[in-house]
């Protein structure tokens, strides 16, 4: 009687763990095909995301936020810190990439031995420069959220083609 019960338990087991794992399988390729789904319809409508950017100044939220960043072929648009701003191409005046590298020490062993690498830390930076609404100029300066990662510079990349190459002169 006793292994009559524990073959009940286990298949009761089995069968749970199958419906959980076929719970988490189906939501992946829920989400899969819903991320599918908005690259399709970002590329019929020229939107182009930027992801893992942080905002590091310019904007009126805090220092640190996380941005949601979209390009197309009117505007660019930044969201963070609750609100979305909106930035016309034609009212954009520059954008830069700036690249800070430096070298971080790593400890790791070798032959059972301890040994100092240095590894190669590439930190990018965008500074987009803007006609305001009052015809004043402003920065806005976001930063990749993760070293290595080029997410900035791949935006302003993606922005210089649609600047006006005239310099302005500005009487000092």
């Amino acid at each position: 009687m006793a292994k009559v019960g524990i073959v009940i338990i286990t298949f009761i087991f089995c069968v749970l763990f199958l419906i959980l794992l076929g719970l988490l399988v189906s939501a992946i390729f829920i989400k899969g095909s819903n991320s599918l789904k908005q690259r399709k319809k970002d590329k019929r409508e020229g939107i182009i995301r930027f992801n893992s950017i942080v905002h590091i100044g310019g904007l009126d939220t805090p220092k640190g936020c996380m941005c949601q960043v979209y390009l197309n072929a009117q505007h660019l648009s930044i969201t963070c810190g609750g609100s979305e701003f909106i930035l016309k191409l034609d009212k954009i005046k520059n954008a830069e990439c700036q690249c800070d590298v430096s070298w971080k020490p790593r400890i790791k062993t070798k032959n059972e031995k301890l040994v100092t690498e240095t590894n190669r830390v590439e930190s990018c930076f965008a500074i987009i420069s803007y006609e305001g609404t009052y015809g004043d100029f402003s920065n806005i300066i976001l930063r990749d959220e993760y070293t290595n990662t080029y997410e900035c510079r791949r935006l302003v990349d993606k922005i210089k083609p649609h600047l006006d190459p005239k310099i302005r002169k500005v009487e000092l």
